[in-house]
């Protein structure tokens, strides 16, 4: 834990803005796999894999965000780095659920205080794991991309929330999808409609219309998915 606490404020006193994000996820990886590796003594390691993992998807959604552009230098801004990130996080949920355990985890008596996250993540993982994923990321886009294509980065990101639904069987995703699809519309309509241009308005538009028409399509295709979402819940 010493270690852990004395790398923790090297990365934030010591590392460069732009690596910062970067440094979390590999430290993420690193305490994820030392956990599987020395399971027996220090399992907990597990844990604090998804501390570093919450603290990526923190510093993406509220310090990586810049605007973006391929001007000169691009590859050395933060939204670069927070592009990045953001596929080592994708990266780790995979990782997460080929890989770690979280019924395996114990604690010392001194660290007991950490066991109710431990029961969290074990009872509902994927709500811990792909939320504050889902969350940092649609604020990063708020911060990152410009006004004019946001509604239609946004409802690309629901349609990807509602194809996770069906892969891992789980209603609420679908829910939230579907909310933020019906956000989506209202900010078209009331937003877009009044800044954007006429050919961005347009082109704005025709993305959203084609992603809604690709979520209807998914959902008649795999309808019976959704049945046994409801049959479960």
């Amino acid at each position: 834990e010493l270690i852990l606490i004395f790398s923790v404020i090297s990365i934030s006193v010591e590392a460069n803005a732009f690596w910062r994000p970067i440094l979390w996820m590999a430290a993420a990886f690193a305490t994820l796999a030392g956990g599987k590796w020395f399971q027996e003594n220090i399992s907990r390691l597990q844990l604090y894999s998804y501390y570093f993992f919450a603290a990526t998807a923190w510093h993406i959604a509220f310090f990586s965000g810049d605007p973006a552009a391929l001007s000169a230098g691009w590859y050395s801004k933060t939204w670069f780095a927070g592009l990045i990130a953001i596929v080592l996080q994708f990266g780790y949920v995979y990782s997460y659920y080929l890989h770690a355990s979280p019924g395996s985890i114990a604690l010392p008596k001194l660290l007991s205080f950490q066991q109710p996250l431990i029961h969290m993540l074990r009872k509902h993982h994927s709500k811990w794991l792909i939320y504050p994923l889902i969350f940092s990321v649609a604020i990063f886009l708020f911060w990152t991309f410009d006004k004019s294509i946001l509604t239609f980065l946004w409802i690309t990101q629901c349609l990807a929330v509602f194809v996770l639904s069906i892969i891992l069987k789980e209603s609420h995703f679908r829910h939230v999808a579907l909310i933020g699809s019906a956000l989506c519309i209202l900010r078209l309509f009331f937003y877009d409609l009044a800044n954007a241009g006429t050919l961005m308005r347009a082109v704005v538009f025709l993305g959203v219309g084609t992603v809604m028409l690709l979520m209807n399509w998914v959902y008649g295709k795999y309808k019976e998915r959704f049945l046994d979402q409801q049959n479960i819940s």
